[in-house]
């Protein structure tokens, strides 16, 4: 007697979700899908809170997914529902070894960046003790991005010729009486939160500078 055993194993699928901060950003997002062949650049791509799922894959081989750049936006994370999948945010793939019969999600998240804006608004008119002149005035810096954004902060006096400039005094977050001189210069170099200075988000980071100048009668 002859007996012959056939086994079958259940393949498996990989699927792919994008998902991005804020909810429903415009936005189309590449995939490089190790699945789909080894031609370089996208082989689809996804809006937010779309999907794609691949056909029947042999398990227990290694596969990797990977997120093209996209313009406006940073990948901020990719999470696996396995085990199996792991994310790599820095180099934007995702690698999955399915075991049979699994199927494994991994949902990438870019989150929306914006500009940092400065904003230089005069805060008192010019105030006279002698000869000696004050003016102060705010520097505030905001940011429209949903992650937090480095900035540098600078300023420079722009006087007329006949003012000769004392001091540049300047007081805000992180900075505590900072003499920029007669000439100006950096101020700070920072981060500003996520979405600092709108109506969702914290308040902006305001920089007070006082100017102190002496002034010669012009011709």
């Amino acid at each position: 007697q002859i007996t012959c055993t056939i086994t079958n194993t259940k393949r498996a699928k990989i699927t792919v979700v994008k998902q991005t901060v804020p909810d429903g950003a415009a936005g189309s997002f590449g995939f490089d899908a190790s699945w789909l062949g080894a031609t370089p650049g996208a082989d689809f791509s996804l809006v937010d809170g779309a999907s794609q799922t691949s056909a029947f894959l042999d398990p227990s081989v290694e596969y990797s997914v990977t997120e093209l750049a996209a313009a406006g936006f940073r990948l901020t994370g990719i999470e696996c529902t396995s085990q199996n999948g792991l994310g790599n945010v820095a180099t934007s793939t995702a690698t999955i070894t399915p075991i049979p019969g699994e199927v494994v999600s991994c949902t990438f998240t870019n989150t929306q960046r914006g500009p940092v804006t400065i904003a230089k608004v005069a805060a008192s008119g010019v105030e006279r003790t002698g000869t000696t002149y004050t003016v102060s005035y705010t520097l505030t810096v905001a940011n429209q991005s949903y992650i937090d954004e480095p900035f540098t902060l600078s300023d420079a006096p722009n006087m007329a010729s006949n003012v000769a400039i004392q001091s540049m005094v300047v007081n805000g977050p992180g900075v505590t009486d900072k003499d920029l001189g007669p000439t100006g210069g950096e101020i700070v170099a920072s981060t500003v939160p996520a979405r600092a200075g709108q109506p969702d988000g914290p308040a902006a980071l305001v920089y007070t500078v006082v100017v102190t100048f002496t002034m010669t009668p012009s011709n």
